[in-house]
Order: structure tokens, then C-alpha cells, then sequence
């Protein structure tokens, strides 16, 4: 695996808090900063950006179908998932 070292720059306010982690870790910065930190930034990003791409497409399915479910269909469908009830999916309609 390829590695390749980034810099990066930190604001004062950055600065500040790192600075305050270091002292209640009493560690310096390369305990902190580890490769873990990027890498958890980078999926929390790319599940992001995932799901804002899920939300356009069902965007603009909903704008050439109109077929939907209403929030109380979609609430109570939760509802079950969350009681551990398997049931299907609400039905779209116009």
C-alpha cells in the first residue's frame, strides 16, 4: 500500500482544542492525530455524500411519478423496524 504524508494546516481555534486534548491525554500530538482520524473523517463523508445521492434520486423519482408514502405510513413502518417487527414496506401511491 502506497503512503504519502499531508500536511495540514490548523486555525487557532483548532490549535486551541488539540491543545487541550494533548494535556488531558498528557500525549503528544502524533497519539492524537493518528491515521484513524482521516480515515473515520473520509467514510463519514463518502456515507454522506452516498446518502444525499439517495435523496436526489428518490427526489426526482417522486417529481416524474409522484408515487410516495405519506409521513404517517413511513413513521409507522419505523415504528415496527423498531419493535422488532419484520413487515413490508408502505405501499407508494400518487
Amino acid at each position: 500500500m502506497l503512503k504519502k504524508t499531508i500536511s495540514t494546516k490548523f486555525d487557532a481555534a483548532d490549535m486551541k482544542h488539540l491543545n487541550y486534548l494533548y494535556a488531558l491525554c498528557n500525549r503528544p500530538a502524533s497519539y492524537l492525530l493518528t491515521p484513524e482520524a482521516p480515515r473515520t473523517y473520509l467514510d463519514t463523508q463518502t456515507k454522506k455524500l452516498e446518502f444525499m445521492e439517495g435523496v436526489r434520486t428518490a427526489a426526482n423519482n417522486l417529481k416524474q411519478t409522484g408515487l410516495h408514502c405519506d409521513h404517517s405510513e413511513a413513521s409507522c413502518w419505523l415504528q415496527s423496524l423498531a419493535n422488532g417487527q419484520i413487515i413490508e414496506l408502505p405501499k407508494c401511491h400518487k
